[in-house]
């Protein structure tokens, strides 16, 4: 975890940056993206009897929509943007992809993998988004943010590397 943490100093860009020009709402904001996450990763860290992946999908994804809708003004809805505008496509496609995909997929997998490995194979989206701002928005990547790329990349295969379990007491 160590690594990990580590390499994501170095892969956001930290090091060397101001923080104190960032208003108390953006680390506020922070703090309870990680503290969801980790509910989220709690929450669907254990298999519920009783309870399929499409009812666990309905409610993660009922309280996500609760949780955005206190934050977020739903002004689009009634000044037409929404409708007339043809965001609701973009609406669609980001609620699939970004909600009921990902939700499920975790649901899923989570039990089967273990909440903390899980976790440390969800370090991979810095590095993803990193690499997606490089290519699609053609932001500038430092040398420091390509060494804690390497740096998460290494701290992921860490785990596994040094297991020394044998596969049938694995399985069992």
């Amino acid at each position: 975890m160590i690594i990990l943490f580590a390499g994501t100093l170095l892969a956001a860009g930290i090091i060397g940056t101001d923080l104190s020009g960032i208003p108390w709402q953006g680390w506020a904001w922070g703090i309870g993206a990680a503290f969801c996450f980790s509910a989220f990763m709690f929450v669907n860290g254990k298999e519920i009897t009783g309870m399929d992946t499409s009812a666990r999908l309905f409610y993660v994804s009922f309280f996500a929509a609760i949780v955005v809708g206190i934050f977020q003004t739903p002004e689009i809805v009634w000044n037409g943007q929404l409708f007339n505008e043809g965001l609701w496509i973009y609406g669609v496609l980001l609620g699939f992809f970004g909600i009921i995909m990902p939700i499920y997929f975790f649901s899923v997998a989570v039990p089967r993998v273990g909440s903390g490995l899980a976790s440390i194979l969800s370090a991979m989206e810095l590095p993803v988004a990193v690499i997606a701002s490089v290519l699609i928005l053609h932001e500038t990547l430092s040398v420091l943010q390509i060494v804690g790329i390497f740096i998460i990349l290494i701290g992921m295969v860490l785990p596994s590397a040094f297991d020394r379990t044998p596969k049938i007491v694995q399985q069992i």
